[in-house]
């Protein structure tokens, strides 16, 4: 009889099943991108703290997915956590990613902030090329403020310090070109071989390299990620 009751059992529930009266529970890839989700959400609003604990939710369930490391790097950033070899595994696991989800913008967008703050200046130069090649009207989708403009105030701010001066002024004058620019040259330039030109914002300089600093300083306050 206890055999009969178990297989009646069984076959109520395949009904069940069947007509649709038994609903799953969600898959662990469906609970991990409801994580994610949330994390982004709360993310464009600023509110970083929260977005990384719905990151870190996703990712206790699984390690590697690409949208949570990334989303948990990108926290930990704007939180300006000092822990940055965590940020940069974080954003790696996005650089690695297949480049049509978009995830390798993004994550070499934030390592290129990282490598600038931990004085790697090479890297940082290489990470904003990387960005700009592969759109040079890069604006971060969750975070419309972190765009193009960033990456060549970061790009500027590298070479500059290692003294590719040309390189610098290449990176900033597509930024000298925006209607908002807070910068004002008085032949829209600055010439290394011509004095008269080193005049920013009605301050003259007696360096050239002087110069080119007060201009990649005063866009940076305007536009750089901090």
């Amino acid at each position: 009889m206890r055999s009969t009751n178990i297989t009646l059992a069984c076959v109520t529930l395949l009904a069940l099943a069947a007509c649709g009266w038994w609903e799953r529970g969600p898959t662990k890839q469906e609970q991990v991108d409801a994580f994610n989700e949330a994390g982004w959400e709360l993310f464009t609003e600023d509110e970083f703290s929260d977005a990384l604990v719905e990151f870190k939710d996703g990712l206790e369930l699984d390690p590697v997915n690409i949208s949570g490391n990334v989303g948990r790097g990108w926290s930990l950033l704007m939180l300006d956590d000092e822990d940055q070899d965590t940020i940069v595994a974080a954003l790696e696991v996005g650089a690695a990613s297949p480049s049509a989800e978009g995830w390798q913008e993004h994550s070499w967008c934030g390592l290129a902030v990282v490598k600038l703050n931990q004085l790697e200046y090479s890297d940082a130069d290489s990470l904003t090329r990387l960005v700009l090649a592969a759109d040079s009207g890069y604006v971060f989708t969750y975070h419309d403020q972190i765009d193009w403009l960033d990456m060549l105030v970061i790009q500027a701010q590298a070479l500059f310090i290692t003294t590719d001066h040309a390189g610098a002024w290449q990176a900033i004058k597509r930024l000298l070109a925006e209607p908002d620019s807070p910068v004002s040259l008085p032949n829209g330039d600055l010439n290394p071989a011509d004095p008269s030109t080193w005049n920013v914002n009605g301050t003259t300089f007696a360096l050239y390299e002087m110069a080119l600093a007060e201009v990649i300083e005063i866009l940076a306050n305007k536009y750089r990620l901090e």
